[in-house]
Parts: C-alpha cells; sequence; structure tokens
C-alpha cells in the first residue's frame, strides 16, 4: 500500500501527545538522571521510535495483527513510564503492581500478534 501525505499528517498529529507526554516524565525526573541523560535519552528515543513504526503499520494496513501490534507498543510505553516514574521519582506498591500487569498484557498481545501474524503470512502463501 502506498504511503500519502495525509498519512504522514495523521501520524505526526497522533504521536504528539505521546512525545508530550514522554517529555513531561523526562522533565519530572531529569534531576535524578543528570549525569546518565544520554542513555536514558537513547532508550526513550528507541521507545518512541518502537511506538511509532507500530503506528505507521498500523495507519498503512488497519488488519488485526497490526493493531496488536500497536496494543504492545503502546502497553510498553505506558509501562516503562510507570516504572520510570516509580524507580526515579516517588516509590508507589500500586506503580509496581500496575507495572506487572502492563507486563503480563505486553506477552499476551504480543502472543497474539505473532498468531495473527502467522495466520495472515500462511493465507498468503496459499
Amino acid at each position: 500500500m502506498k504511503t500519502t501525505t495525509k498519512m504522514y499528517i495523521w501520524l505526526i498529529v497522533i504521536f504528539l501527545p505521546v512525545l508530550y507526554i514522554y517529555d513531561r516524565v523526562i522533565c519530572l525526573i531529569y534531576p535524578e538522571i543528570e549525569e546518565d541523560f544520554v542513555y536514558f535519552a537513547i532508550m526513550a528515543f528507541l521507545m518512541l521510535g518502537y511506538i511509532m513504526a507500530a503506528l505507521y503499520y498500523y495507519l498503512r494496513n488497519k488488519n488485526q495483527s497490526n493493531l496488536w501490534m500497536l496494543i504492545t507498543a503502546v502497553n510498553l510505553g505506558i509501562m516503562n513510564i510507570i516504572i520510570t516514574i516509580n524507580e526515579l521519582y516517588v516509590y508507589e506498591t500500586m506503580f509496581t503492581v500496575i507495572a506487572v500487569f502492563c507486563s503480563h498484557f505486553v506477552l499476551y498481545f504480543s502472543f497474539k500478534f505473532m498468531i495473527e501474524d502467522e495466520k495472515n503470512t500462511l493465507t498468503d502463501i496459499v
């Protein structure tokens, strides 16, 4: 499927709130990571790249397997934000529980993606 500029505009518009949330979290924890900011920035950049790639593939081809991958990416992004706030800003037991649930959901939706993608691949071959 050919990508259009309209799709890129939608991708940027949808991705702006995600960038804003990550920016606010980084500003919140910056005093804790001041010395290691480069490593944290690389990790955040890779996470945002993964979320953007999942969003791009979903917008490009709205099938079930791409939806599962998008859900996995968003869930992983939320889990990373919760773990970052929990470890570097304020420790709450509830954040740990939510992070564990997010981790399980990431695994579940990843398996759903792999199963659905395998069905699509087998259907395309046959």
